[in-house]
């Protein structure tokens, strides 16, 4: 098989997702062309497009947890680890990866996600995806030998139950 699914366990694996998914979005947000390049998709609080244009809202962007360090901005404060690897302990958590790192290991491991994805909504579950963290390479590299994997971290994926949305969580995300 060419793509794989790891799921993470135990508080030593979350703690080592944690770190380096900090150390990640402490790289974008020192990056001056990342932050170039998000700030070309999102829109600014209170920022209006025209119709048919597209972006980001600015107030969709998560400014804590998890999808915190997962799109990291240059206002995004990074979660404290333990909060967070306790977090990542009690939820789902699937790593996708493939043999290579090739164009047609990409289209592989989008396709097992979409199929991941489509399995858990059909069971009432709540899905996430993470891939920004895994495009340096070095969190990519420490993350396959953290867990020790053969293969190329492609995809972080979250799933759970639908949160109710509330003020505070608009979105309902897992």
């Amino acid at each position: 098989m060419s793509v794989v699914g790891r799921w993470i366990s135990g508080g030593d694996e979350a703690l080592a997702v944690v770190r380096l998914l900090a150390y990640a979005a402490g790289a974008f947000q020192g990056n001056v062309d990342y932050q170039r390049e998000l700030s070309l998709w999102t829109n600014a609080p209170g920022e209006s497009r025209g119709e048919g244009e597209l972006g980001l809202a600015w107030d969709d962007l998560f400014s804590a947890g998890l999808g915190a360090v997962g799109l990291a901005t240059s206002r995004t404060r990074i979660p404290d680890e333990s909060v967070l690897a306790a977090r990542i302990e009690r939820e789902s958590l699937l790593v996708v990866s493939s043999r290579g790192d090739e164009s047609l290991d990409h289209i592989r491991a989008g396709e097992a996600v979409e199929q991941a994805w489509l399995e858990a909504t059909s069971a009432g579950l709540a899905a996430s995806i993470m891939t920004q963290p895994l495009h340096l390479e070095e969190v990519r590299d420490a993350l396959a030998v953290r867990l020790g994997l053969s293969t190329v971290p492609q995809a972080l994926m979250r799933f759970g139950h639908p949160a109710e949305a509330t003020p505070g969580n608009r979105r309902g995300q897992p």
